[in-house]
């Protein structure tokens, strides 16, 4: 039967119709880049977790990222989150997150295990498969079956959210970084992989399936299925030349698909960024975006109360100095995003002088970029010899004319210390004017109807050199262009300073040259459907518009002073406090002194008192132990507080106990609170005295179980063995095995303030405070404990396992308090894992110094057309 080419045609349409009404659209990917509604992308972001962040506090990381150029989302989908008890699935969360990303125009990479790292508890496999024979990441029966269970259930949710149904989701990994486990052999692992594609995509998928760190799995181009999986590196690296060795050889696997890194850390933030991009790279997703709170989620060795990670936005929101140099770039890739896309490594590479200076070129068409990275950690013995300043020079073919240039020409260029450039070549300015090349970064170019803008930054000092053609040499050009008639250029010397500095170009062209750091504070926001730029010192600026005004949220750490806009609409009116500002014009920007004194940054710490005390421990479950087993094999596989009590005839022996595992716990005998005893130790051993002159001897033992290894270590097996292994006598160099019934009781992480049923218990205090004053300052708050361990909860949600002296190893110092969880009264629960001394000190509710920013709004109103200025 023959379909006619009308129906072809008419079906073609209706589709077409479908997806534009659905706000659905097409994704496509090659070698160089991947093609969302049509448009090719440089995808830049970080990894968001919402498990760890409060959903109220989602929204203002979106807007940053939405304002400041960042356009993806990585996200860990936790089993053990969604599925907390078997066959109890609850995706609300993630739904929320997914949509509220979507509402945002955020794109989402969904990573849902089964096994995530993270930090997580098991790496996010939920504990009640204890005892079910499920091994680690293996390929067996039963870790498909339960892989393929939770598969089941997670991605539809996903299925449905992909862009080409009108979401959000862009890609779907499969497994995380499955090139870790050794103890794995790597036939086993692709055959595991193989079955997790293959489940994956029969759900119908149309985005690609991602996978990170599995080059192990990409070594046969012609494998049917592995082939189709769209490997990425994670580039966690000591050395630039490590990093670029990862990505030269994904290169090398990538043929059909783009270069990506599903994660990197951050050495200098803008040396890191520019060399991915330099490589080629079109996929750069950074751990973490923003940092969050590990509540009850975290793995063994990480339960404090903060998560950062190598984060650009910390725990709170607040952003910290490499945040700004990530955003540069990525207002630079908002802009040229699409060409870089599409650009190659140039034919005939191009060079430096300098053996301690990196360059790499790539070109699309007549247009290219330089990137430009030192390695050199100070001034190099050639740098040091040479007569002039510097001597390093850039050889390079231009994209269109092929002809090799040597820049810069007039001026010097001495890069160190990790120092970079991102520069353009051949960039279309207005009409018949084209910037050649420049030496200095780019933040970005803007266009109005009077007037194009080129914002250049630089450090103080600094010189750098911007070449422009023309058809016609330029009128009134200033002491510091040079006419070049041969090839009809202009050449602008640039020398950076600490004020905003204005060039007219010529044409209906000028040339913004601002200091690195206020380059890194400026801020683009829409104005009647037109970008502006808003460049000023604050250390951090969100907006609110509407039509046309804006209220310009800042955050400073030092005082603020001068404020430069560009924009298409003429600044009317601005206003401090109520106070207008006098706005001044000239040379096409638009300027105003907007004079915000900040006080010192320091808050003082917030009040705390006891309100009550009582004796905690409220038990779940009770079992009888005839013999010593782990833990999960009696059944008891939650996070919480195990207590082991027996009671057995006195002897005059040393008393050994032996753990599964090197957890924390406390021991008592006959009620009398052993220190020696109670630590991390997998074996301590109780002298004779303990028991030698009882006729009958008590043990009390509360096990503490706040986490699992987040990897397998080598077990080949789901379970981590917990709980009391084994107790015995010691009578010289003999063992005589305890005899005695064990009775142990349960108390989950939830309850185990509560208060005891019976007479024995662990010690709670409960403090209360009010939400800290700040004064007029924003500042994140943490909570610093006395030197006694114990489980640490914040208005009814548990926060941390604290014990003195163990420093966060991937946080900060004190127990992080989420901003949104904080009420106008707060209670602060401790249960303490020892009993309490006397005139035990108050815990410490003190501002994290980092934090500590004078807030204040500047509003702003333009006319409604485009004015002249």
């Amino acid at each position: 039967m023959k379909t006619s080419a009308v129906f072809l045609a008419a079906l073609v349409c209706l589709a077409s119709s479908l997806l534009a009404e659905s706000g659905s659209q097409q994704i496509r990917w090659d070698r160089q880049t991947f093609t969302i509604g049509g448009k090719d992308v440089v995808l830049i972001g970080g990894s968001m977790h919402y498990f760890r962040i409060p959903r109220a506090e989602w929204a203002a990381t979106f807007e940053r990222m939405r304002e400041d150029g960042f356009n993806v989302v990585d996200i860990y989908i936790p089993w053990f989150i969604h599925e907390p008890e078997e066959n109890t699935f609850d995706f609300q969360s993630l739904q929320r997150f997914l949509d509220m990303a979507h509402e945002y125009g955020l794109y989402i990479v969904a990573r849902p295990g089964p096994y995530i790292n993270s930090e997580a508890d098991q790496g996010a496999f939920p504990r009640w498969l204890s005892g079910k024979g499920v091994g680690f990441r293996r390929n067996t029966e039963l870790d498909r079956k339960w892989s393929k269970h939770w598969y089941d259930a997670v991605m539809p949710v996903l299925a449905r959210n992909q862009i080409t149904h009108g979401g959000p989701v862009i890609m779907v990994q499969i497994e995380n970084e499955y090139g870790h486990p050794q103890y794995i052999p790597v036939e086993e692992k692709k055959e595991f992989l193989r079955f997790l594609y293959q489940t994956t995509a029969a759900y119908g998928f149309d985005v690609p399936l991602l996978g990170n760190d599995m080059q192990f799995a990409q070594d046969d181009p012609n494998d049917p299925i592995l082939s189709k999986i769209y490997g990425t590196v994670d580039a966690y690296f000591g050395s630039y030349q490590e990093l670029e060795q990862m990505l030269t050889r994904q290169r090398q696997l990538n043929t059909n698909s783009p270069l990506g890194c599903a994660e990197y850390g951050l050495d200098g933030a803008e040396a890191t960024v520019r060399t991915m991009l330099g490589l080629g790279t079109d996929y750069l997703d950074e751990y973490l975006f923003r940092g969050g709170s590990q509540f009850s989620y975290a793995a063994k060795g990480y339960e404090f109360a903060g998560y950062s990670a190598d984060a650009i936005v910390e725990e709170g929101g607040y952003i910290l100095p490499k945040y700004r140099a990530m955003k540069t770039n990525a207002l630079f890739l908002r802009q040229f995003g699409a060409t870089l896309a599409r650009a190659e490594p140039a034919v005939e590479p191009a060079t430096v002088d300098d053996p301690e200076v990196w360059v790499k070129q790539r070109n699309k068409g007549d247009q290219g970029f330089l990137f430009v990275r030192s390695d050199m950690r100070g001034v190099s013995d050639l740098t040091l010899a040479l007569k002039s300043v510097s001597q390093q020079h850039i050889t390079y073919h231009d994209p269109k004319s092929g002809e090799a240039r040597v820049i810069p020409r007039y001026s010097t260029l001495l890069l160190r210390r990790e120092q970079t450039r991102l520069m353009v070549l051949n960039l279309p300015v207005k009409d018949q004017t084209t910037l050649v090349y420049s030496t200095a970064d780019l933040l970005g170019r803007y266009d109005y109807q009077d007037r194009t803008w080129l914002v250049f930054y630089g450090n103080p000092g600094e010189e750098s050199e911007a070449a422009f053609s023309f058809t016609s040499k330029p009128a009134d050009l200033g002491p510091d262009a040079i006419w070049d008639e041969a090839r009809h250029e202009v050449i602008f010397r640039l020398q950076f300073g600490s004020e905003d500095q204005v060039i007219p170009v010529g044409k209906g062209v000028s040339l913004l040259m601002l200091s690195r750091e206020r380059a890194y504070r400026a801020k683009e926001l829409s104005v009647g459907g037109k970008t502006a730029l808003v460049v000023s010192g604050a250390d951090d600026a969100v907006f609110d518009a509407a039509g046309h005004g804006v209220a310009l949220h800042l955050e400073l750490r030092q005082p603020e002073g001068q404020f430069t806009v560009l924009a298409a609409n003429r600044l009317t009116r601005v206003t401090l406090s109520g106070s207008a500002i006098a706005i001044k014009r000239g040379s096409g920007t638009q300027q105003f002194m907007a004079n915000i004194p900040v006080p010192s940054l320091t808050l003082r710490d917030g009040t705390i008192r006891v309100t009550k005390s009582w004796t905690g421990f409220a038990a779940t479950t009770a079992k009888s132990l005839n013999q010593l087993v782990s833990l999960p094999e009696a059944g008891i596989w939650k996070k919480g507080i195990t207590r082991y009590h027996a009671s057995f005839p006195g002897r005059a022996s040393a008393l050994r106990f032996r753990f599964f595992t090197d957890d924390y716990k406390l021991v008592y005998m006959n009620g009398q609170f052993v220190s020696e005893a109670s630590n991390r130790s997998r074996e301590t051993i109780l002298r004779a005295q303990y028991c030698a002159s009882h006729e009958t001897c008590t043990a009390d033992i509360y096990y503490v179980d706040t986490g699992r290894p987040k990897e397998d270590l080598g077990l080949w097996r789901l379970d981590e063995d917990k709980g009391l292994q084994a107790a015995d006598w010691l009578d010289g160099n003999s063992e005589v095995p305890l005899n005695a019934e064990w009775r142990a009781q349960f108390s989950a992480l939830d309850r185990v303030g509560q208060p005891s049923e019976g007479k024995t218990g662990l010690p709670v205090l409960e403090y209360s405070f009010p939400r800290p004053s700040s004064g007029g300052l924003g500042a994140v708050w943490r909570a610093f404990m006395p030197s006694v361990p114990g489980l640490v909860y914040l208005n009814g949600v548990y926060v941390e396992h604290y014990e003195p002296g163990r420093e966060p190893n991937i946080g900060r110092p004190g127990i992080y308090l989420p901003p949104s969880l904080l009420k106008e009264d707060n209670g602060l629960l401790f249960v303490a894992l020892q009993p309490l001394p006397p005139n035990l000190p108050l815990p410490v509710i003190r501002a994290d110094a980092d934090s500590i920013r004078k807030r204040a709004t500047v509003m702003l109103e333009f006319a409604g057309n485009t004015d002249a200025r």
